[in-house]
């Protein structure tokens, strides 16, 4: 990720999120790295306290340093506090990412993994999978699970890396 990924000027970037029922979500961000058509890192402060998964509390004033890769089926937001440490990392399964300027648009697959500080892992929502979702569609779910299992050790410790240089570029919000 370190040579796939180069310190952009700060622009604004749009994430559009699709999911299974179809439904399309916009999030407006901050770019702080891009690569495109290849990755991105994608900044998104959190204004008000969140609840995620039922499991973890992010604070107000949490960032969400966001990276999108066009060649891998998850995406990953780092949950970084107020006080610039790491919450958690949230793995999206998903197709691959669409990374164009101004524009990150990615297929929501519903099931996720959280990872904590202690390098944890725990599946979530698998439950949120529709009843009549086609078996290869089930299978594709599958195996991105699989890789992230296989993965998130290693990607967890770069992004760490990563979302420090994106911090230390990106102003204290009081």
């Amino acid at each position: 990720m370190r040579s796939a990924i180069r310190k952009t000027p700060r622009m604004e970037i749009l994430e559009v999120k699709h999911t299974l029922a179809g439904a399309v979500q916009t999030f407006p961000c901050e770019a702080a790295m891009m690569n495109a058509p290849r990755a991105a890192v994608l900044l998104y402060p959190i204004s008000a306290p969140r609840r995620v998964a039922g499991l973890l509390d992010l604070p107000a004033g949490t960032v969400t340093v966001a990276y999108f890769w066009a060649d891998r089926p998850y995406n990953v937001y780092h949950w970084v506090s107020p006080q610039r440490e790491t919450i958690a990392w949230y793995f999206n399964l998903s197709g691959p990412a669409s990374i164009a300027a101004g524009r990150v648009e990615w297929q929501d697959l519903e099931v996720d993994v959280l990872v904590t500080p202690d390098l944890r892992a725990r599946v979530l929502d698998e439950d949120r999978l529709p009843a009549d979702l086609p078996a290869e569609r089930r299978g594709e779910i599958a195996a991105a699970a699989d890789r992230v299992m296989r993965e998130y050790a290693e990607v967890v410790m770069v992004t760490e890396a990563a979302s420090r240089v994106a911090m230390e570029r990106r102003p204290e919000r009081r």
